[in-house]
This record gives C-alpha cells, structure tokens and sequence, in this order.
C-alpha cells in the first residue's frame, strides 16, 4: 500500500504480511541493518506490517534512466554494508532494487539470514547460484557468495536490457538452456565484476570478487 503522512505529508510504502514468520524473519533482519546509502529505510512497523520510504520503482522499471557502472558500484557497497553485519540477502535480483534520484537502494528482507544458516527454499530462479539450484525442496545454506552470483546475474540482466529493452529477461539470462555460460566480452569494471560473480565454485567466486571490490 501506498501510505501519507499526515504530519509530513511524505508518501511511504506499507508492506503487509499474511505470514506472521515471514514478518518476523523481515522484522529480525531491518532491525539489525544499520543506516546505509544502499539500503532501503525503514520508517516504523508494528505486527502485520513494515513502512519504508518509497522509491521512484524498481531497476527494471526504470532500466533507460540507470547508469550501468554507478549502479554496480552502488549495488557492491549496499551487499557489503550488509555482509559487514553478518547478514546475507538471498534474493538480490533487479525487482528487488529501488532508484530513489540517483541513489539505488536494496529491498526485501524476506530471506535474509544468518551465514550457515540452513533453510529451504530461498531466492529466485535464474538469480539462483549453482550450488542452490537443485530440484526438490531441499535445505541448503546461506553464504554471501550467493549474493555476489545473484549480483552478477543482476548486473548482466540490467545491462543485456539497456542493450534489448523488449527482450524477456529468460533470453537475457547469462545461460544457456543447457547450463553452460554465455560468453561475455570486454575488460571494463563491469564486465570484471559479472565474470567474478558468476564464477560456478562459491569459494573461488567469493575469492575473486574479494579481490575486485577490495581494490576499489
């Protein structure tokens, strides 16, 4: 819901809950984070619902007004805000970013949890790492390394959309049908940072993507 504040007369969005679990592992999560740029903010929440400030609208709504490098620098600095604390997202993918002016700005705190944390069923097809891909309802482990997968995957996707707006983002996917990966050119930044993250053994991609962001 879209709510105003009378006393401010600011717009902000309500997020309610019919799962009381689902609210408290989103309540557990926003009470840890502490104020960042790259994270969304939260203006109150009481037991069924959580209001946070209101974007302009996702990535992918706004993909022609996004710039690809500052976006990727800024999407970094929200993940590592958050794996400063201990927190891994688990479902970092363009729906779940907002743009506010020239600021984007990580939300749903859904799957957030606590690395090593063992849970089933987390994160979004395609945006998945490979080691959470299996078929079948099966606990699986949070790790900050499928944040950076889901990073990667997300940056390819915003900058395959800038190129081909009206490609289904199936297509943009940085895989084949049959699980092999797309090749991807150039030596910018960027290009560095997907290929990094998409890196298929968690522990050289956290190794690799340590390094990268480390150097800026």
């Amino acid at each position: 819901n879209l709510i105003r504040e009378i006393s401010t007369n600011i717009i902000y969005v309500e997020k309610l809950f019919n799962n009381k679990q689902e609210m408290e592992r989103e309540a557990r999560a926003l009470q840890m984070i502490r104020p960042h740029p790259n994270l969304i903010d939260v203006r109150c929440m009481d037991q069924s619902s959580i209001v946070f400030e209101r974007g302009e609208g996702n990535l992918l709504d706004l993909v022609s007004q996004v710039n690809i490098e500052d976006m990727t620098y800024q999407l970094i600095e929200g993940i590592r805000a958050l794996h400063a604390i201990n927190l891994v997202h688990g479902d970092i993918k363009p729906n779940n970013i907002v743009k506010l002016g020239q600021t984007i700005k990580l939300i749903d705190f859904g799957f957030t949890g606590r690395p090593g944390e063992m849970r089933c069923g987390f994160g979004t097809r395609g945006f998945m790492a490979p080691e959470l891909n299996i078929p079948g309802c099966r606990q699986q482990q949070l790790g900050p390394a499928i944040d950076w997968f889901a990073a990667g995957v997300t940056v390819y996707v915003m900058r395959a959309k800038r190129a081909n707006p009206m490609i289904p983002i199936s297509r943009l996917l940085p895989f084949n049908a049959d699980g092999t990966k797309k090749p991807i050119f150039g030596y910018d930044f960027v290009t560095e940072f997907i290929n990094a993250c998409l890196e298929t053994n968690p522990r050289n991609r956290l190794l690799r993507v340590r390094r990268l962001v480390d150097s800026l």
